[in-house]
């Protein structure tokens, strides 16, 4: 040690300047290095994260782009305002019955009591009730149903002051 400490010595000014620079500047960028490190992988980090977030931004505009635009959708809700006002006003019994069309078997409003047969299948008998009930008719006062192999004979009979 005796050794190097004389060779430090007798080296020239300039010489042992430039050798403390290079020694100082070497440990000042080896402790900025590993100090700056976790900073540099949180960087990464976020690096990777904005490109996520930029990825689902991007999905998020095309899907955006996809939906209808506001004057459509005005449009769709003002048909379907049209389409419930319209079953919301209830129907006297001749255009709910004229509304089943070909499953319409037999009306008779002129008899006492007034009687139609209906033809149709289970999923439509539901919903026929339920329309009657909303009718200006209401529910008839007494009915029959006969399963076919074409699918549910309705029969069904109402009182003088329902049948219009």
């Amino acid at each position: 040690m005796d050794e190097l400490t004389l060779r430090w010595a007798l080296l020239a000014w300039p010489l042992r300047s430039l050798a403390i620079a290079v020694l100082s500047g070497t440990l000042l960028v080896s402790v900025a290095w590993f100090a700056l490190r976790p900073y540099q992988q949180q960087l990464g980090q976020l690096r990777l994260s904005q490109s996520e977030q930029q990825q689902q931004w991007v999905q998020l505009q095309s899907a955006l782009q996809r939906l209808p635009h506001e004057a459509e959708l005005q449009q769709n809700i003002q048909q379907v305002q049209r389409q419930l006002e319209q079953y919301a006003s209830p129907l006297p019994l001749s255009a709910l019955l004229a509304q089943r069309g070909a499953h319409l078997v037999q009306w008779s409003p002129e008899t006492q009591p007034a009687s139609f047969k209906l033809q149709l299948n289970w999923l439509q008998f539901q919903p026929l009730f339920a329309e009657l009930a909303q009718s200006t008719a209401g529910l008839p006062t007494r009915w029959r149903i006969e399963s076919q192999p074409e699918g549910l004979l309705i029969e069904a009979w109402l009182e003088d002051d329902d049948a219009h």
